[in-house]
């Protein structure tokens, strides 16, 4: 997947649009895509499917940073970062990724210079597809209608996704925060289409142990105990996973903790070769709370390891990995 980062003036980067399009149009699909979930994956469906019809480039237009961190006074998280966003995008089959700088110079454009300037003159969009409730433009002027009326005058054609429910709830970043929240890890990834994951560089502090530093600007699911795990070299470590939301901190233990595998994954942390590391989040075991003394914590310790064990052997024989 090709990536184009678009900044304010637009007039800076035609060409280097003009060169990666090389003559062809753009089915164009719209949105902040936080999370893609599947609501976004069936945006981003739909301009696939329009782009093979058409011959034309399947490209996702998104926004870095997400408008609501520019104009929020309230601290807003996010579930997914703009790199891991892109790796999900190219994952759905994504051509060619469009960033746009969002910046209050950006935010001042038009909501018809929006589509004139940014999806026909720039991206020679052939065709467009957005969510029900997207906006655009100065003050958020332009919406789902006011692109289905310019699509025919302007020679693209548009299609609008109805809002998505899974069991009765919207399909959104914000249940699926709330989802987090309440430690209902299968039912996010229900709505997310996918395993829920954390990604960040790991540390290997603590003997036979790795830990992950969370992004301040991330939303993470509640403090507690949680059966998590990674693959690594075609293995699939299963762990338990201590997660803190106070202090940005995922401490994971290896299920089989003196075990050859895990073992050479915690090496391999200590020395530095492994720069990211994805962990799956598989499922709640008990929320966080504060232990009574040094003997309670070796026996909640221990219960835990049991309670994860247990759920390792029922998801390991109901997915057969």
């Amino acid at each position: 997947m090709k990536i184009i980062n678009i900044g304010y003036p637009l007039t800076d980067y035609q060409q280097q649009v003009k060169q990666t399009l090389q003559g062809r149009n753009c089915a164009l699909a719209i949105g902040n895509f936080d999370g893609v979930h599947v609501a976004h994956q069936e945006i981003l469906r739909l301009a696939k499917q329009t782009a093979s019809q058409q011959n034309a480039v399947c490209a996702a237009l998104t926004f870095e940073p997400h408008p609501k961190l520019l104009f929020n006074q309230e601290p807003h998280y996010l579930l997914t970062n703009l790199s891991n966003k892109l790796t999900l995008l190219e994952r759905c089959g994504i051509d060619l990724a469009v960033v746009i700088h969002f910046s209050h110079e950006f935010s001042c454009i038009s909501a018809e210079d929006f589509i004139q300037q940014v999806l026909v003159d720039m991206l020679s969009a052939k065709s467009v597809v957005t969510g029900y409730d997207f906006c655009f433009g100065s003050k958020r002027s332009g919406n789902a209608s006011m692109l289905a009326e310019s699509a025919p005058r302007l020679g693209f054609s548009y299609n609008q996704v109805r809002q998505i429910s899974y069991e009765g709830m919207e399909v959104s970043s914000s249940h699926i925060k709330k989802l987090l929240n309440s430690g209902l890890i299968a039912l996010a990834n229900d709505l997310l289409g996918r395993q829920y994951s954390i990604q960040g560089q790991p540390a290997s502090e603590q003997p036979r142990a790795i830990s992950i530093t969370l992004a301040n600007a991330l939303h993470y699911p509640a403090s507690g105990m949680y059966l998590c795990r990674t693959r690594h070299q075609s293995h699939w470590h299963y762990m338990l996973g201590t997660l803190s939301v106070v202090d940005n901190q995922l401490t994971l233990l290896g299920l089989d903790s003196t075990g050859h595998e895990w073992v050479a994954l915690v090496s391999e942390v200590g020395d530095a070769n492994i720069e990211i590391l994805e962990i799956e989040v598989l499922q709640l075991l008990r929320p966080a709370r504060q232990m009574a003394d040094q003997a309670m914590a070796q026996l909640q310790h221990a219960i835990d390891l049991r309670d994860a064990n247990y759920v390792h052997i029922m998801c390991y024989k109901q997915n057969k990995k």
